[in-house]
């Protein structure tokens, strides 16, 4: 709507007037060289003067049987004429050619065809009225336009609404994210020790057990919750995230079923549902084998030994 008003409306407007300033003058021209019923001012065909009507007509038609392409062929009243012919319809054609320009459907009658002619040139006033009205819809048009874009946006609350929200969502995947990073630490924390600390056995230690442990899917679960006009692309983004997460901890299943669902062309929405199914199946049931650990924001390392 803005290109229409500062674009479109402006060119259509400008147009407009140079249509209008030609058929003024074409105006112009007509009442120049007036004609009646009894006067016939007489008219030029192929460089020969005709002073009646009839044998006017019948050289425009005797010009059609030599037709070739669009060629002028004479003047009549101040206007050239210009000869040619419509496949469409199957006919010829006059084209009045001043300031602007105007056609005319000939037919097979001589003396028809110059009251045609006549007719067109006495409704270019008529022309220009409507001329003149399309250019004063043209400003209303744009004057509306205007005053739609500065109308405040209806559900602009609902927008900034949802784009809190969004940030909101935003600022807890971050935290995430950070908390992820504290993990690290501890396990490069870990990695300082000697050797000697790190296999040195702990009394009542508990034999070490090595477990895979799900990756956080917190994120999905919350795209997943978003409004309907955010939702698949808000999705989107995290299962891009998850996929680079899960690819540089190796973790295999989530990288497949991510890949899988693009190549089967699945939407985000619909991975995501598949992911979250998957991994509440996979480590809901700690009698097989698997033990689960999390912290308070159910965030785990995908592999990691405890003692």
């Amino acid at each position: 709507m803005e290109d229409m008003l500062l674009k479109q409306f402006p060119l259509r407007i400008e147009s407009q007037k140079g249509i209008i300033e030609r058929q003024e003058r074409d105006l112009e021209t007509a009442a120049a060289h007036p004609v009646s019923r009894e006067d016939f001012p007489g008219m030029e065909i192929g460089g020969i003067p005709y002073e009646k009507r009839e044998e006017a007509g019948e050289a425009i038609l005797a010009q059609c049987k030599f037709h070739v392409g669009e060629q002028e062929i004479g003047h009549y009243r101040g206007f050239a004429m210009e000869l040619s012919y419509n496949a469409f319809t199957a006919g010829f054609q006059l084209k009045l050619r001043g300031a602007y320009s105007y056609d005319i459907t000939l037919g097979q009658d001589a003396r028809g065809n110059i009251t045609r002619i006549d007719n067109a040139i006495a409704h270019i006033e008529k022309d220009l009225e409507r001329s003149r009205q399309t250019l004063t819809d043209l400003y209303a048009q744009q004057e509306q336009t205007k005053e739609e874009l500065e109308k405040p946006f209806p559900q602009q609350e609902e927008l900034v609404q949802k784009e809190t929200r969004l940030a909101e969502l935003d600022a807890e995947l971050n935290m995430d994210k950070g908390n992820s990073g504290e993990q690290e630490i501890v396990d490069e924390t870990e990695a300082e020790k000697t050797e000697e600390e790190r296999t040195e056995p702990e009394e009542n230690a508990a034999p070490a057990v090595e477990i895979t442990l799900p990756m956080d899917i917190t994120g999905l679960k919350k795209a997943l919750m978003m409004p309907e006009a955010l939702r698949e692309q808000r999705t989107e983004k995290v299962l891009h995230d998850l996929l680079m997460a899960a690819s540089s901890t190796g973790d295999e299943r989530i990288s497949q079923m991510i890949r899988d669902g693009m190549q089967k062309g699945l939407s985000a929405v619909e991975q995501a549902k598949r992911i979250i199914t998957d991994h509440a199946e996979d480590y809901s049931d700690a009698d097989n084998g698997k033990i689960l650990y999390f912290n308070s924001k159910r965030q785990v390392a995908e592999v990691a030994t405890y003692r």
